[in-house]
């Protein structure tokens, strides 16, 4: 049915998300622990709510005119029923459907940084890396290897 449109909105407009992040020197993963509370709202637009209504009333022609004032709440209330599975069913899915989920960045090579110190040339290059905070900040440490 072409009538049907809800505006969907989610509140607070910019949920928390709890991630943790863990890191090896050749990559860095970053996983969703969970997504904060927020709340997903279906608000059938006024085109879908009279549509409803129409459709109902039509529908309840079929049973005289008691039928075609009832079938118009009845429409109305199908809107605003379909506006609850959606709000269930976005709000189910983007809570359960981001949880656990985890994305590895690639380095493709090993941490490192180079430096000419009197001429010579010095590498060092990250062997282990620990993630960890500081005062509220990221804090890495571990140890390099030094060519």
């Amino acid at each position: 049915m072409g009538f049907i449109s809800y505006d969907i909105s989610i509140d607070p407009g910019k949920p928390v998300v709890d991630l943790s992040i863990s890191a090896t020197p050749n990559d860095l993963t970053v996983k969703v622990d969970q997504l904060g509370d927020c709340k997903i709202k279906a608000t059938p637009s006024t085109g879908t709510i009279i549509g409803g209504a129409i459709a109902g009333s039509i529908l309840g022609l079929f049973a005289g005119p008691a039928g075609a004032l009832l079938g118009g709440g009845a429409g109305v209330g199908t809107v605003y029923a379909v506006g609850e599975l959606i709000q269930s069913g976005i709000q189910d899915g983007l809570h359960n459907g981001i949880k656990g989920k985890e994305k590895k960045i690639e380095f493709g090579s090993p941490l490192g940084y180079s430096l000419d110190v009197a001429g010579v040339k010095v590498n060092l290059t990250v062997q282990t890396l620990n993630l960890s905070t500081y005062n509220g900040m990221l804090l890495a440490t571990g140890d390099v290897k030094v060519d």
